[in-house]
């Protein structure tokens, strides 16, 4: 039997972390060209990709983990380096180019389902509600979190119809600036594991 307050306590876990929300300009600026429909697909793609990788990770993630020789911080700082890669494109203006290179599949994958969604708080956080209540709350609150996900980033186009071709432009690069904090900031976490 599942109990409510600790199903609830994992998904809000779980909900302030994959951050759906806090994800939608980047999303939406990874998928201004790729129309509607387009757009739908690769949120669809984007929300299950992360939901496997999160169920992946809380059955398997402490065995990779040792095999490999890695930590969560490790993980960290690769998928800061990543997302700072992407930052700068973000800032410069040159990411219509770099999406127009990338197949739909591919941005799906990364950098959406991860590290923005599945990132290293993500991981580490379903390993411990996996760790703390065990796999049926895990599949709960990934389950949930993921159809959640799909829905906001599905409807992303709602919000940026009222900003305009040059609004959604301003907030690319705002959005870049942003990422590349949010970058650095994985990495600091990541190092300061690593050296404390």
């Amino acid at each position: 039997m599942i109990d409510l307050a600790s199903l609830l306590h994992s998904f809000f876990m779980l909900f302030i972390i994959f951050d759906p929300l806090g994800n939608v300009p980047i999303f939406y600026a990874l998928t201004e060209r790729k129309g509607v429909s387009g757009r739908r697909s690769i949120a669809k793609a984007s929300a299950l990709t992360a939901g496997g990788i999160l169920i992946f990770f809380a059955l398997l993630g402490d065995y990779i983990f040792k095999l490999l020789r890695i930590t969560i911080n490790d993980f960290r700082v690769a998928a800061g380096i990543v997302l700072f890669i992407l930052s700068v494109e973000m800032v410069l203006g040159r990411l219509e180019k770099l999406i127009r290179r990338v197949e739909a599949e591919d941005i799906a994958v990364v950098p959406l389902a991860t590290p923005l969604l599945a990132g290293p708080g993500s991981i580490s956080t379903t390993m411990y509600i996996m760790s703390l209540y065990g796999l049926l709350h895990v599949l709960l609150t990934v389950g949930i979190n993921v159809a959640l996900a799909y829905i906001i980033l599905a409807e992303s186009e709602s919000f940026f119809k009222l900003l305009g071709r040059n609004g959604s432009k301003a907030i690319t690069r705002i959005m870049g600036l942003l990422t590349a904090a949010i970058a650095v900031s994985i990495m600091r976490e990541g190092i300061q594991g690593l050296t404390g």
